[in-house]
């Protein structure tokens, strides 16, 4: 089969909501199905497991230590690029904006969590994987 075809077929699925199938021919054929309007709307992080699946292990594992070792120094120097300004007024801001800001990063991922999976019961998508 052309891997090209296969690749093409993968991006469009991943990325339009079209469904593919490999035609038992040589060259793949795509079957679309008219997405719901809702069907991209709220994309998850473990949506990138449909698009690293053709991944092997070793590069997976890579990936995941690439980007570990990226965030690790993204945190460790990033902090003295900050202005002075902007560091002063966060200290300054007091207990309640602190609070209010660490709230936000539990609840809104939450949140969007929650309207995600409730958009997929109301589609009739059928459930799969480890829930």
């Amino acid at each position: 089969s052309d891997g090209r075809s296969d690749a093409e077929a993968l991006y469009a699925r991943l990325t339009q909501g079209v469904e593919a199938e490999a035609a038992e021919t040589e060259t793949p054929s795509l079957v679309t199905a008219a997405p719901s309007s809702t069907t991209a709307s709220l994309l998850g992080w473990e949506d990138l497991g449909d698009a690293w699946a053709l991944d092997s292990d070793a590069f997976f594992l890579g990936k995941l230590l690439a980007l570990s070792a990226f965030l690790a120094y993204l945190v460790k120097y990033t902090p003295p690029l900050i202005p002075g300004s902007i560091v002063d007024g966060w200290a300054g801001a007091g207990d309640g904006v602190h609070s209010g800001a660490a709230a936000l990063v539990i609840v809104v991922p939450t949140l969007l969590n929650c309207a995600k999976w409730y958009q997929r019961s109301q589609e009739g998508a059928e459930f799969v994987g480890d829930i």
